[in-house]
């Protein structure tokens, strides 16, 4: 208990059992609680004697059998804590984590108390004292308080708008919501450690807790905490033992960040949906915190301090792919998600002929994958469709945008590539402010022609003179790309060679084994 309870939380509870045995009772009750913190001196019992709930009141109101002081000694305990004082307890303990107090003190403990519907609610009703005062002051000015004034349906521990449908069901619902709101809050954990201990910025830190104190409140007011709980079943949860390579593999501080957002995204997303079928006032509520997060982080990937976050960096990202829907053996979507699996970092979009539209929806569609997956996005050509597909960046060629008009589009925090086929091409990048080349064509390629190849003497020549991140392209497959990394090439980027693959990720992962390896 002591690992929980403050000293003078501790004191209280081991009195209120004296209280309880003196009362002839088998348990504590929420009456002989009450009559502890009457008798103590904390700060809980000069919040209680400032609206008049002394022992002069309890006396009349809640006498015990034996008359009771603060020094009444007793050889004998209860058996332990009635129902609701252990839901009195559990509520503190819980108004405890989200005040970031590492223990219960007697103010969340009062808290706890007159939230929890019990026999001592009358007194605190005819003494004006309601949980959202004392709330205002253990919870952050900032944040809301945590109100608790509900109509609990006493036989499900949910509100009035209960749902319909069976019990399994509902349990199941409980258990979705359970895990949502779980990596919810561990999402918005990460992203604020991130932009208080790394940015060191306070608007963007206030504003999160803002929004972490809002969705506290409004869990709190519309489930049942406890039930919520006991829904839990890490053990026979399937999705624990199942992962993917990408879920341990960060290539910077800036995959963490994008990888989190998008975890308190979806994790809203699913708390919306599934607690539609139980209140629709807490689903209206993830509704309007979610677009809430998505305003937070356009502010964090516009933000020139931000500029990590946004900009993704280009180091330890050694294999590009160059994907088309043509050149695919398989659907496009699986041979994107195999070559991340087989180590690619890097995906661009590269549709010549598709319409527009179909071209947006499809970004959009890799956007998620490569989002999840920690992988960059890029669009080729079309720096107005890597705005409406949320693209990290775009690729553009000799005779597309220039890198100054293509940043006008995307912005300042997005990247920027550029196809270069001679040294003096590949300097005016770098000086045009390019984030990154593309520089080739170093072999003959089966997916786009040329008159003429820069070859390997072109890479030979940018390893020595050019200082920006570059990726050799044309023809590379695993059987080539020693002769690149000879010359000097350390980083690729590939097309055919895993478009056309039969095993897409083994493709990526021979390429990159090479890469890595040498």
């Amino acid at each position: 208990m002591s690992d929980s309870f403050t000293e003078g939380v501790q004191r209280v509870l081991a009195q209120a059992a004296k209280i309880a045995h003196a009362d002839a009772a088998d348990h504590v009750h929420a009456r002989h609680l009450l009559w502890s913190l009457v008798l103590d001196e904390t700060v809980a019992t000069r919040i209680l004697v400032e609206h008049n709930v002394d022992s002069t009141r309890l006396e009349s109101r809640l006498p015990v059998t034996r008359s009771v002081t603060a020094n009444t000694e007793v050889s004998a305990s209860p058996k332990g804590d009635s129902d609701e004082v252990q839901r009195v307890l559990d509520r503190a303990r819980f108004a405890a984590r989200k005040s970031d107090e590492l223990q219960v003190t007697t103010q969340h403990l009062l808290f706890a108390l007159v939230s929890v519907p019990s026999e001592v609610s009358p007194i605190f009703a005819e003494a004006g004292l309601e949980a959202s005062s004392i709330a205002e002051l253990i919870f952050e000015p900032e944040a809301e308080p945590l109100e608790v004034d509900i109509d609990w349906d006493e036989a499900s521990g949910i509100e009035a708008t209960q749902p319909t449908q069976g019990q399994s069901e509902f349990d199941a619902v409980l258990r979705v919501l359970d895990a949502a709101w779980n990596r919810l809050r561990e999402g918005l954990r990460v992203v604020e450690d991130y932009v208080r201990f790394i940015l060191d910025n306070a608007p963007l830190t206030r504003e999160l807790k803002s929004i972490r104190h809002e969705l506290t409140s409004a869990v709190t007011r519309g489930l049942d905490c406890e039930r919520l709980l006991r829904s839990r079943d890490t053990t026979h949860d399937v999705g624990t033992s199942i992962s993917t390579t990408a879920e341990f593999t960060r290539t910077g501080v800036a995959d963490v960040v994008r990888a989190n957002l998008s975890r308190v995204q979806e994790s809203l997303r699913t708390l919306e949906e599934f607690s539609k079928t139980l209140n629709t006032d807490l689903a209206r509520t993830f509704e309007a915190v979610r677009y809430r997060v998505y305003e937070f982080e356009r502010s964090l990937l516009l933000d020139t301090d931000t500029a990590l976050v946004a900009r993704p960096g280009l180091d330890e990202r050694p294999l590009y792919l160059l994907v088309t829907t043509a050149l695919c053996r398989q659907p496009i979507e699986a041979v994107v998600r195999d070559a991340i699996e087989g180590g690619v970092s890097i995906v661009q979009l590269r549709e010549k002929l598709m319409p527009d539209p179909e071209i947006v929806k499809l970004g959009r569609t890799i956007r998620e994958i490569t989002r999840e997956s920690g992988a960059v996005f890029i669009m080729n050509d079309r720096p107005d469709l890597a705005v409406l597909t949320e693209a990290d960046g775009v690729h553009v060629g000799q005779d597309e945008l220039s890198v100054a008009d293509a940043r006008r589009i995307v912005g300042t925090n997005c990247l920027v590539g550029v196809s270069t086929h001679s040294i003096a091409q590949a300097r005016k990048a770098v000086d045009d402010g390019a984030d990154y080349i593309g520089v080739g064509p170093v072999f003959e390629s089966g997916t786009k022609a040329f008159d003429e190849f820069a070859g390997l003497e072109f890479v030979r020549e940018v390893a020595v003179k050019i200082d920006i991140p570059w990726f050799a392209i044309g023809g590379i497959d695993s059987e080539r790309v020693g002769e690149v990394i000879n010359a000097g090439g350390h980083c690729v980027a590939v097309s055919g060679a895993i478009c056309r693959a039969e095993q897409p990720r083994e493709a990526a992962r021979a390429i990159r084994q090479k890469l890595v390896r040498d």
